[in-house]
């Protein structure tokens, strides 16, 4: 089976010394090496990224990475494997499946929570679990992820052989807080079949801005000059505080300067609510059934596209 390993960072290409973790100069020797040593040879083509961490991650090196991969797709192989960090993993897998869509040659992201070369690390499993993907003759872009927890268990079990612990790209999202969690968002929905990939479509940053909500925030008044959007990710009802002169103050804005302005959290059938009603008049656009961050990168890229 030929696959295309696309090494960009994260902890899965790092080693710890006194308690740090540095990045390797070449992650994809460690990983394929001790890939190999537990699960045997595969024909590997590999296309090195500059290492990064991936916290570091903004609009130039998402695009980078989408565009390694459309490189990747045009070559005889059976997949690609991009390993990521797991800070921005959501972000970049969203942006590869609106840009590639559901029935593109698999590609899968791969992580870690621990450097290759601990024992309890889950980056080998995960690698395995990315392979079995792609000779499964499966499509669309997936994110590989088995815990660090579970990893332990099958360690302890000896057992090889992972489950296939994959997720749609157009449904991942994580805790803020990175903590071994992903969760599928059911009815995550708009992101066409077929993708939207167009070469020199670059992510600007700051064009979209994203607010949560919270008890106490002061809704913003001024915006830089580049922001042509902005998502919020709302209260669990979907609704967000509309009183206050703030608010009143932050339509008026967002009115004279054109900005859409999209919701997040919306529940496909649930009950409308009083302070949603102020809205009904201003441009704000609901998006039931959206992960956040995949909202966040489809308008995103939807923004991109509508300059290029």
């Amino acid at each position: 089976m030929k696959i295309t390993l696309i090494t960009t960072g994260g902890t899965i290409g790092t080693a710890e010394t006194e308690g740090v973790r540095r990045l390797e100069k070449d992650p994809a020797e460690i990983l394929l090496g001790a890939y190999e040593a537990k699960y045997g040879k595969e024909e590997w083509r590999i296309v090195r990224a500059k290492p990064m961490l991936s916290e570091n991650n903004g609009g130039a090196r998402i695009t980078e990475i989408v565009e390694l991969t459309a490189a990747a797709l045009k070559e005889d192989c059976d997949g690609v494997i991009v390993t990521h960090g797991t800070d921005t993993l959501q972000y970049t897998a969203a942006a590869l499946r609106y840009a590639f869509g559901a029935d593109c040659a698999p590609v899968v992201l791969v992580s870690a929570s621990d450097p290759v070369d601990d024992p309890h690390t889950n980056a080998l499993y995960n690698m395995r679990a990315a392979v079995n993907f792609i000779a499964s003759g499966q499509k669309g872009v997936k994110v590989a992820y088995i815990n660090s927890k579970a990893c332990y268990g099958l360690l302890k079990s000896n057992v090889k052989e992972p489950d296939c612990g994959i997720f749609d790209a157009d449904r991942l999202s994580a805790h803020e807080t990175f903590s071994d969690i992903f969760v599928e968002l059911d009815g995550a929905a708009g992101f066409p079949a077929e993708g939207v990939y167009r070469k020199g479509v670059r992510l600007v940053d700051g064009t979209v801005m994203r607010i949560s909500v919270y008890p106490g925030m002061a809704y913003p008044t001024e915006f830089p000059d580049e922001v042509k959007a902005i998502v919020f990710e709302c209260y669990h009802s979907g609704t967000l505080r509309t009183e206050g002169e703030d608010f009143e103050a932050f339509l008026t804005a967002v009115k004279a300067r054109g900005i859409t302005v999209f919701l997040t959290g919306v529940a496909r059938d649930g009950a409308l609510y009083e302070s949603a009603e102020k809205l009904s008049d201003t441009n704000f656009v609901p998006l039931c059934g959206y992960a956040p961050i995949a909202a966040y990168v489809k308008i995103w890229y939807d923004t991109a596209l509508s300059v290029t």
